[in-house]
């Protein structure tokens, strides 16, 4: 169709009149993928989700689980100080990987996998940071670094938080001296 919004609104009028029908789950998946295409990125997450909801043992299920987290990364990549969405992408991708071991899109979700764990490790850091250098409140500061050292201990931030931790931890221990 020359129309995305008709096709949407063509491929959801299938789904709802006929949802038992054999071609449902493709033409949820369709909605989606249209939507996605448009740049409709919450919309197309909706879609996905209920490809994946309503028809768990179809074909398209596993291209509709990538297609959320496809989404899910585009998202947050839109919206850079919302990281919502990266989180939820990150977690969609340890579902993806336990549903899906030997997926097609296993390299591609590798990437978004990387590239989200780059993106959440930066955040964490960026609120130690603030909490160190702009607001002074190291005991806010070492609390941040500590739990980017857990969460994403290979980060390339990772170091850098540690030498941060040891040089407030001298600060507060300098400070309670006096």
């Amino acid at each position: 169709l020359k129309s995305p919004e008709k096709a949407i609104k063509m491929y959801a009028k299938i789904v709802k009149n006929g949802p038992r029908w054999d071609g449902a789950p493709e033409a949820q998946m369709m909605g989606g993928r249209i939507q996605e295409e448009t740049k409709e990125y919450n919309e197309a997450i909706g879609s996905y989700m209920q490809a994946m909801i309503r028809y768990p043992d179809s074909p398209f299920a596993e291209e509709a689980a990538f297609g959320r987290i496809r989404c899910l990364a585009a998202v947050s990549d839109s919206n850079i100080n919302d990281m919502e969405a990266a989180e939820e992408g990150w977690h969609a991708i340890g579902v993806f990987n336990a549903k899906y071991p030997n997926s097609r899109f296993q390299q591609d979700i590798e990437e978004m996998r990387h590239h989200l764990y780059r993106r959440l490790a930066h955040a964490v850091y960026k609120i130690g940071e603030f909490y160190d250098k702009s607001a002074k409140k190291p005991k806010a500061a070492i609390q941040e670094y500590e739990k980017l050292i857990k969460r994403f201990p290979n980060s390339e931030w990772t170091e850098e938080a540690k030498q941060s931790i040891h040089r407030l931890q001298m600060e507060l221990e300098g400070t309670s001296e006096k």
